[in-house]
């Protein structure tokens, strides 16, 4: 009795600690997230946040969903445009606008399903208490006129490998 008992505690804390909470980003995609995450959203997109501690260090795990109609997009555009560097090169303008240091490292093209996108990796050379992180890892999925944006952003020191890789294919597309 004592084994059975112990075996069930185990088997339950082992299922606590891989614990997961999938967030539906909408009617075609979902992601997990190892911790709760926050909701948000601006009049153009909507985003799920969460933090992971790593060696006394946050981790921060984003998800964000951007309707391309608000900033004028339409699906053929982004079907035209999607594989050519300068449409990728101008979202990540945009997204860094105000962060000066941050340079892409990396890029490369990934599918998901039917979803064309990119993966970044990029290095922010000026962590600062604003902006602690110095690793960026970054996913773009381009699909109709929704674009997918998932982001790990680590602080210097941490290496969160199997996070983001957890994270990253998490990500489903339908």
């Amino acid at each position: 009795m004592k084994k059975l008992l112990l075996f069930c505690t185990a088997l339950l804390s082992g299922i606590l600690c891989q614990a997961q909470f999938k967030e539906e980003l909408n009617t075609e995609a979902s992601i997990s997230f190892p911790v709760a995450a926050e909701q948000g959203g601006t009049d153009n997109n909507n985003y799920w946040v969460a933090q992971v501690m790593k060696d006394s260090l946050q981790i921060r795990l984003m998800a964000m969903v951007l309707d391309g109609g608000k900033y004028h997009l339409d699906a053929k555009t982004i079907t035209d445009n999607h594989d050519k560097p300068e449409f990728i090169d101008a979202i990540v303008k945009g997204m860094l606008e105000n962060r000066k240091g941050i340079h892409v490292v990396s890029r490369k093209k990934i599918t998901r399903n039917t979803a064309k996108g990119y993966d970044l990796y990029m290095e922010n050379a000026a962590p600062d208490d604003e902006y602690p992180y110095s690793k960026i890892y970054t996913q773009f999925f381009f699909s109709g006129i929704t674009i997918y944006m998932l982001g790990v952003y680590v602080p210097e020191g941490t290496n969160a490998t199997e996070e983001q890789e957890h994270f990253f294919n998490s990500f489903t597309i339908r």
